[in-house]
């Protein structure tokens, strides 16, 4: 059984104890993907992402299984906006690729868990944000990793503080299982909060404003877009030749949650 966890607290830290102060060392198995077995829980390997994290940085994402040369991998991601391939036998770090907006604060857990916080500047933009790398779960082909990307960073002041006011936006990132390369990327205004679905040659997703997106899995050239009649932040099924896609989140006036279903091709 393999599953991603989220992060230790408080972040980034509290009154008198910043930086994870409270909570010295790694902050073992949080921000991780994580092995056990299925039948007795008995742990049988763990990965940590972000190791004594300071801004939320949940590994949450469920890990997709596949294989790289025959030989069987698990891929996880999470707010970090780090996506990881690991030997599913052992554990062992395959390849790591970083997506979306970052700035040069992905190792500042270590840095705090060395006590070298001097490093940590009193105030400072970080990304990815708590609502920033990749929340939503990716999907994949036999060749490619779909990644949906948002983008927030965060202010971050005194080691104990973090502040939100800067705007959400949206990125979409193909990246080749085999070696973690990134293969193409596309910018959003919206995030993308919605998990994509791959079918044939296409990859379908949705972003916050209320879009449907139809890209070309190969290129990520849009082929194909909808309108939504609300804000959409989950995932979408096809059946057949239909693509059926909530729309659960009226943000706006006269908008409605409805599910919206599209004809393939039609």
């Amino acid at each position: 059984m393999y599953f991603g966890t989220g992060n230790p607290a408080p972040f980034p830290g509290q009154s008198g104890e910043p930086w994870g102060a409270s909570r010295p060392g790694a902050n073992l198995y949080t921000d991780s993907i994580v092995k056990l077995d299925a039948k007795t829980g008995e742990l049988q390997w763990y990965h940590q992402a972000t190791p004594h994290d300071l801004y939320d940085w949940d590994f949450q994402d469920p890990p997709i299984l596949t294989q790289i040369g025959g030989r069987e991998v698990a891929i996880g991601a999470g707010k970090s906006g780090l996506v990881i391939a690991v030997d599913a036998e052992t554990g062992k770090q395959i390849w790591k690729t970083p997506v979306g907006e970052h700035n040069g604060h992905d190792n500042d857990g270590l840095r705090a868990m060395k006590g070298e916080t001097s490093k940590l500047k009193g105030q400072m933009v970080v990304a990815p944000g708590t609502l920033g790398g990749v929340i939503a779960p990716m999907a994949a082909d036999k060749t490619t990793l779909f990644v949906p990307v948002v983008n927030h960073p965060i202010e971050v002041t005194g080691g104990t503080e973090i502040s939100e006011n800067s705007p959400l936006s949206g990125e979409f990132v193909a990246l080749d299982i085999k070696t973690g390369k990134e293969l193409w990327s596309q910018q959003y205004e919206g995030a993308a909060f919605g998990p994509p679905t791959a079918v044939n040659d296409m990859v379908f997703f949705t972003t916050f404003d209320g879009t449907v997106h139809g890209l070309e899995a190969q290129t990520g050239n849009e082929v194909w877009q909808g309108s939504l009649p609300a804000a959409s932040n989950t995932g979408l099924a096809i059946s057949g030749d239909t693509l059926i896609v909530p729309a659960g989140l009226p943000t706006g006036e006269g908008q409605a949650a409805e599910i919206v279903a599209y004809r393939l091709g039609g």
